[in-house]
């Protein structure tokens, strides 16, 4: 009973990654929306001209394309944030003064892990 049930999910599994990978676009796309719609009412921008049924379906792709665009670049930079501070725990070891100083030199203070010495 439960093997059958394993060969089934395993059969819809590339069903279950394209309907996940649908999702994430619309709902990424959407919540950029809707804060862009949001911030122009805040900043209280002036409505658009009216445009024709073909004018805004191009605008609505190209917005919907840049909504997924900005989602897209925060994923990448967020998964490549990680990768790199596990690559530098990896190199230079959990908690130490090393990665300490590579994550604090944008800040421009280094401290000792005693906080009396500056090295910057």
């Amino acid at each position: 009973m439960m093997s059958e049930w394993i060969d089934q999910a395993r059969a819809w599994s590339g069903g279950a990654t394209l309907i996940g990978v649908a999702l994430f676009l619309f709902g990424s796309a959407r919540l950029v929306g809707l804060i862009d719609e949001s911030l122009e009412i805040i900043f209280e921008v002036p409505p658009k001209d009216p445009m024709t049924f073909t004018q805004s379906v191009v605008l609505f792709l190209k917005t919907e394309a840049t909504s997924v665009a900005v989602a897209l670049g925060a994923g990448v930079l967020m998964t490549s944030s990680l990768f790199l501070r596990a690559l530098a725990s990896s190199v230079f070891g959990e908690g130490g003064f090393a990665l300490d100083a590579i994550w604090m030199i944008g800040r421009g203070s280094l401290r000792s892990p005693s906080g009396r010495a500056r090295l910057a």
